[in-house]
């Protein structure tokens, strides 16, 4: 065992949940008596309420330990054993349940339908930030001059937001036992966006890999903004505008703010050009009330959402930039400052909400964790890049002092 404080430790190990218990020793998930669940800390013992369930108490101790430690590498099990079978025995016991008991004893981070859906994931992203450190938020190349979104120069515009291409392609295909996957809502695939500003406007640009599809397509190129600073709990998950939950027209688009929820009324109309594979919007920065100065604004591509209101979507149809529940994050703030790097970013540029990703481990079981910051006390905005996870673990490396 690892102690506190101890100086070049190469690897420690963490999971949601141990198939564990101090009574039995190595255990199914559903023998019962005491087994090391989600709610589980070393500090409080077993805590099976959906309190400590969700606020993932058993991991969020051991990223505690692990940041105190620092060792070298960081082995995170398990992913999506989510069929880990039935058994007559094991360990012992019969009728035996190794993974995937109760929403509380399985040790999967894959995000899921149901209650847990992505909440360990992002906690998983925001503890890998801090042991890996993060890159700094690369800043607006600066104010444009134009009289229209038609005289911008994207090409001089930084940064550069990239998206995954390839990833609207349908599925028709068997899964587990007799289940058949069938989902052909994959339609344009985002591959890039830009945004810039000048005295009146905020621009949006976003391109597809391939020519956008008519703006009467349903649940149609859709783009939702958090603007910084707004100290408002009128939003949907964290988002208080949105563009095009109403269809537009073909040259003007429908910005509504949320009134809590998925709830929207009408804030402004907006222009908006659409030539090939390329989307300009226009939207004057007085509908999002931002005024004179510096700004922050995060946003996200969405096309072809199948159920409003439910960010889940955001996994499962159509295609959306960034991914999953991350945004982009544009800033003016520092601008053409000297020493500050303006050229295009290579790799998305995201920020975590802050509603759904737990941090830190509490002093009260029952309490959420608490907020820290990043460990190399960069700027929060850049996207640690987690590779594709195979079926039980993923092993991290810190960054070098060089490369934070």
């Amino acid at each position: 065992m690892y102690l506190r404080g101890t100086e070049d430790v190469e690897e420690m190990c963490v999971c949601v949940a141990q198939n564990w218990s101090d009574k039995q020793g190595l255990t199914p998930m559903n023998a019962g008596d005491m087994v090391f669940g989600r709610g589980y800390t070393n500090e409080f013992g077993v805590n099976t309420s959906d309190e400590a369930v969700m606020a993932g108490l058993n991991i969020a101790e051991q990223w505690e330990y692990v940041l105190e430690v620092d060792p070298t590498f960081v082995y995170i099990t398990g992913w999506n054993e989510w069929v880990a079978g039935r058994y007559e025995s094991m360990w012992g016991k019969p009728n035996a349940i190794p993974d995937n008991a109760l929403d509380g004893y399985s040790r999967d981070i894959e995000p899921s339908t149901g209650m847990l859906k992505d909440h360990f994931y992002n906690q998983m992203v925001s503890y890998i930030r801090k042991f890996k450190g993060m890159d700094t938020q690369p800043v607006s190349s600066g104010a444009v001059k134009v009289d229209s979104a038609a005289d911008i120069d994207w090409n001089t515009v930084t940064p550069v937001y990239r998206a995954y291409e390839g990833n609207t392609l349908h599925r028709d295909y068997n899964g587990y036992q007799d289940y058949h996957y069938t989902n052909t809502t994959g339609r344009n695939d985002f591959v890039e966006s830009r945004v810039t500003y000048d005295a009146e406007n905020l621009y949006f640009m976003v391109k597809t890999a391939e020519d956008i599809t008519p703006y009467t397509d349903k649940a149609w190129m859709r783009l939702f903004i958090d603007v910084v600073g707004v100290e408002d709990d009128k939003n949907w998950e964290t988002f208080e505008y949105m563009l095009n939950r109403e269809s537009p027209t073909a040259d003007k688009a429908t910005l509504e703010r949320s009134t809590g929820g998925w709830n929207w009324e009408k804030a402004a109309e907006v222009d908006y050009t659409v030539s090939g594979d390329t989307m300009v919007v226009t939207i004057p920065r007085a509908s999002l009330g931002i005024g004179e100065g510096d700004f922050t604004v995060n946003f996200k591509w969405c096309d072809n959402m199948q159920k409003d209101g439910d960010i889940m979507e955001f996994y499962v149809s159509g295609d959306v930039a960034p991914g999953e529940r991350f945004k982009y994050s544009f800033t003016t703030l520092g601008a053409q400052a000297p020493g500050i790097e303006t050229e295009p970013v290579e790799s998305d540029t995201t920020s975590t909400p802050d509603a759904e990703t737990p941090t830190e481990a509490p002093t009260d079981p029952t309490e959420p964790p608490k907020k820290k910051g990043c460990k190399s006390s960069v700027a929060v905005g850049g996207l640690v890049v987690v590779a594709a996870m195979g079926a039980s673990a993923l092993t991290l490396r810190k960054k070098k002092e060089s490369e934070v």
